[in-house]
């Protein structure tokens, strides 16, 4: 995530929205511990919605954009994880994306 950062020219304060994967309560903890994202920064809906897993992304961006979290010109970090097997080994790893919030089309 770091490297993304640095080659958008961006630190983690420059963000204004982290959409995470919501997989558990103790993993946004420590996603938020970790990464040093403040409460402000960070949308969380699982208490909300429950555990939503793959759908956490999409339901917390329409979340943002519904509750006036984000606007144009704001940048989104989206960060996914997913869980992968390699020689009889399971693993998790993290999917790191990083949007800038266009005008609407629409007006």
């Amino acid at each position: 995530m770091n490297r993304l950062l640095a080659e958008a020219e961006c630190s983690i304060a420059n963000i204004k929205l982290v959409i995470p994967h919501q997989s558990s309560a103790m993993a946004m903890r420590l996603l938020s511990r970790k990464l040093r994202i403040s409460e402000e920064q960070l949308l969380y809906i699982t208490p909300d919605y429950g555990n939503t897993i793959s759908a956490s992304i999409p339901m917390g961006l329409h979340e943002a954009i519904r509750q006036e979290r984000i606007e144009s010109g704001d940048r989104v970090l989206l960060i996914g994880t997913w869980i992968y097997e390699k020689n009889d080994k399971a693993g998790t790893n993290w999917s790191v994306f990083l949007m800038a919030i266009q005008p609407s089309l629409h007006g």
